[in-house]
């Protein structure tokens, strides 16, 4: 037992291995997947502080219109890296003929969007006729609850669930499916332990009250080739969370779509560390992550961690994106956090073996 932490210990708290590792780590370039499709993701940059509700005189229209340009550039020029960071230029150029992208995503955003209103439905649909490619669309997604009866007279009033979601259409403008965002923010999307904090009714009282998801769900879409592909779509900052994101990948999607609004965070840190946290759910699962917000940061993440393309933030733009699609499985992606545990098992074994022997030596020093 000393031996084994005695010398050893020593050995691999060793500076020299640490910088032979380092050594080693700094000559081990990832290899640089090519891309073989291609996205728009729409940044609308809509103002998450004003009156979005588009009630004025032409101007739903307006906005639907923009979306209409914006889903059809994909022909551009882009950032290739990250946004500030001195990142060169990149630009797609589009062939003589024309083409289509495979996918077209709008983010989560304060936009008007009810998936249950035929005006927004219609919209959508067309969209995705003339741009001949399926949708992710950021919306409010509305699910019939249960009905409650009236306190007065008896009779069962409809009641509504309201989601925050994504919703699918198809290529040919047909809703695919809906997925409902599962971990909620709290005190932002609902209040946790509403009962308890009855005392904060004025702190709580615009704090939204939205329905919880139960499945994480994969889409089957085609790409313009013809072959199908399964799509993981999650929300917003359900990208912090590694041991959820996981299950995406673990159910079979073969790329990853982040739809945020990160406008509430400001000119903080706060939109560049989610950037980053979506990075890491790459690296984790090897898997092209499109990241598509509201007012940045927009990119494109390889299965690396690296983001390969990005538009400028604050801005009404949008991203050509390209990527590509990958069914292998990690061991993170199969096993999660067991390694993260062992470690924390070994840590406390060490730690109850270096007690018990100062125990021992005091005892016998007294």
């Amino acid at each position: 037992m000393k031996a084994l932490f005695g010398r050893e210990v020593w050995i691999f708290s060793s500076p020299i291995l640490f910088y032979y590792l380092f050594l080693v780590a700094s000559f081990w370039i990832p290899p640089t997947p090519a891309p073989t499709a291609s996205a728009v993701l729409v940044q609308p940059n809509l103002n998450v502080a004003a009156d979005n509700r588009w009630l004025h005189p032409g101007e739903w229209e307006q906005h639907i219109a923009d979306f209409h340009r914006l889903a059809a550039e994909q022909c551009k020029t882009y950032i290739a890296g990250i946004p500030q960071s001195n990142a060169p230029m990149g630009e797609i150029v589009c062939p003589p003929t024309p083409t289509h992208p495979d996918l077209i995503v709008w983010p989560e955003s304060p936009a008007p969007f009810e998936d249950l209103d035929e005006r927004f439905k219609l919209a959508v649909a067309a969209i995705a006729r003339k741009q001949q490619a399926p949708l992710v669309v950021g919306t409010l997604g509305v699910s019939l609850a249960e009905p409650e009866p009236e306190p007065n007279n008896g009779v069962a009033a409809q009641g509504f669930q309201l989601y925050n979601s994504a919703l699918v259409i198809s290529a040919a403008g047909q809703p695919v499916g809906r997925y409902d965002k599962i971990h909620l923010v709290p005190f932002g999307e609902y209040v946790p332990f509403r009962r308890l904090l009855f005392f904060a009714r004025a702190l709580t009282a615009n704090v939204g009250e939205m329905g919880r998801g139960s499945e994480r769900k994969l889409f089957n879409l085609a790409a313009q080739n013809g072959v199908r592909h399964r799509y993981g779509v999650f929300i917003c900052y359900e990208s912090v969370f590694a041991d959820e994101v996981r299950q995406f990948a673990r159910l079979g999607a073969e790329v990853l779509v982040n739809v945020s609004d990160d406008g509430w965070y400001g000119d903080t840190s706060a939109p560049w560390q989610h950037l980053n946290m979506a990075r890491m759910r790459a690296i984790e699962n090897r898997r092209w992550i499109l990241r598509d917000t509201n007012n940045g940061v927009t990119a494109v993440i390889d299965p690396y961690g690296r983001v390969r393309q990005s538009i400028p933030r604050h801005q009404a733009d949008a991203l050509p994106a390209q990527f590509g699609f990958r069914d292998d499985v990690t061991f993170y992606t199969t096993h999660g956090d067991i390694f993260a545990y062992l470690c924390g098992l070994l840590a406390m074994c060490i730690v109850g073996w270096s007690a018990r022997k100062l125990l021992r030596a005091w005892v016998a020093a007294s």
